[in-house]
């Protein structure tokens, strides 16, 4: 009897984590920046190295090692007077849109997205050489990746 108790209690776990994972979400599009009222984030709504223009990304977006990804953060904030930052698993994770096609994202609001794997903050608690990623090809997240590796970026700040 337990035992389909746990059956049950993990199969509606999983509904709705799927449930949720893809709930409305609301981002409001605003030129080069995209606002997510839900988690309170601005994010640049084009990967790093492309630029915006006539309402889409263009450029070759420029991979980075999770180092320099950081200093290219604390660089945008001294430009832009804002705080740029990577953003954690689950903020990107967040931006997953699985019914949308490849790349699993929001092409309207986030165009041109690289579909493969971006960095996030979030170090490997067991091996501080990787760090978390989320790929927005497979709609997935992996440690897997060394931060001496080249991953897409996009960057995030906290509304204030």
């Amino acid at each position: 009897m337990m035992r389909v108790g746990l059956i049950i209690a993990l199969c509606l776990f999983i509904l709705t984590s799927e449930a949720s994972a893809e709930s409305p979400q609301i981002i409001l599009k605003d030129g080069k920046y995209a606002y997510d009222v839900e988690q309170n984030l601005y994010w640049r709504r084009c990967s790093f190295g492309q630029a915006w223009s006539d309402q889409t990304c263009v450029g070759e977006i420029k991979k980075l090692t999770l180092e320099k990804a950081e200093l290219v953060a604390l660089k945008l904030s001294k430009v832009d007077n804002k705080k740029w930052r990577l953003p954690t698993r689950d903020e990107l994770a967040g931006l997953i849109k699985s019914k949308v096609g490849y790349p699993q994202i929001d092409g309207d609001i986030f165009p041109n997205t690289y579909p493969g794997p971006y960095w996030t903050s979030n170090k490997n608690y067991f091996d501080p050489k990787r760090s978390w990623t989320v790929n927005f090809f497979s709609g997935t997240f992996f440690s897997r990746f060394l931060n001496s590796q080249e991953q897409a970026v996009r960057f995030v700040m906290e509304k204030n």
